[in-house]
């Protein structure tokens, strides 16, 4: 069963899908991800050299990527949740 994941920023909630092992669908960014988008997930940084791999924490930047746009940084993550695919 697939699970998501939904991290709030300042203005944007980001709702990450894991479809299989290392198979990763992102939406939410008006630029980057409006519709669900393949990515990767390399994890979380307070904004230096330092990343937290595959780990999405509060009061950190969210840094992932696409085929398109490469990699992304966000603002600051605000609040995390974490949800069934068919509770939302």
């Amino acid at each position: 069963m697939a699970r998501r994941l939904l991290s709030k920023q300042k203005n944007t909630t980001y709702k990450i899908e894991k479809r299989g092992n290392d198979d990763y669908y992102i939406e939410g960014n008006e630029k980057h991800c409006k519709l669900p988008t393949k990515c990767w997930i390399n994890g979380s940084t307070w904004g230096g050299a330092m990343l937290k791999m595959k780990f999405i924490g509060i009061g950190m930047h969210m840094e992932y990527g696409t085929e398109k746009s490469g990699t992304i940084t966000t603002t600051l993550i605000k609040r995390v949740s974490i949800h069934q695919k068919d509770k939302l």
